[in-house]
């Protein structure tokens, strides 16, 4: 495949760190930070708690946690945020739809 070389790549090293600098401050990095977040977050949920309980309000917490990542992975990693509206709107009912079904599934095993 052919693929074009960035200009950044023979620029000067004082632009080449302003570039990364933009790319380590980016809105990207900030979500990808809280995601990493999310991960840990839910991990610690499962390893912790009570085992009786495990089964209702960690499974909830959960998956609210699954979705909210899964939401902000389409939304930003996907470029669905930046694309037409049909789309977004399509991915939101996507998003709703799977999470009232997981949760009427997991509410009826409660």
């Amino acid at each position: 495949m052919d693929h074009t070389v960035p200009a950044i790549v023979f620029a000067s090293a004082k632009l080449r760190a302003r570039e990364m600098k933009n790319y380590i401050y980016s809105k990207n990095t900030v979500v990808l930070l809280f995601l990493v977040i999310l991960t840990l977050l839910s991990w610690y949920v499962g390893l912790s708690g009570d085992e009786s309980l495990k089964s209702d309000a960690d499974s909830v917490v959960m998956i609210f946690l699954s979705f909210l990542k899964t939401g902000l992975v389409i939304l930003f990693f996907m470029e669905v945020k930046s694309s037409k509206p049909e789309l977004l709107g399509m991915c939101g009912v996507w998003m709703v739809g799977s999470c009232v079904l997981t949760s009427s599934v997991l509410l009826s095993y409660i």
